[in-house]
């Protein structure tokens, strides 16, 4: 768990800690006899510590299926908000 050194605080003008993070994955979904193609997605993921209790995670997905029966692009956004105790 990270804990920031300055809490978030509008009165102080702090703003807890961030953290970025990026990822690639590939997978192959031809088996046997399915034919799925294959997968490259990329992930960027912001986290937001508030404090040692509190973070808000957002993360942006893109995706590209090639091959298969359907292949396409996907995009997603997500938004989290974790509590710890």
């Amino acid at each position: 768990r990270i804990i920031p050194t300055r809490d978030f605080s509008w009165k102080e003008n702090a703003w807890g800690a961030w953290q970025l993070g990026l990822r690639l994955s590939y997978v192959d979904l031809d088996h046997g006899s399915a034919n799925g193609g294959r997968m490259t997605e990329a992930t960027a993921g912001l986290n937001w510590w508030w404090n040692r209790y509190l973070r808000w995670m957002f993360n942006y997905n893109y995706a590209v299926v090639e091959g298969g029966s359907t292949p396409g692009h996907l995009q997603v956004l997500q938004a989290r908000i974790q509590l710890m105790y």
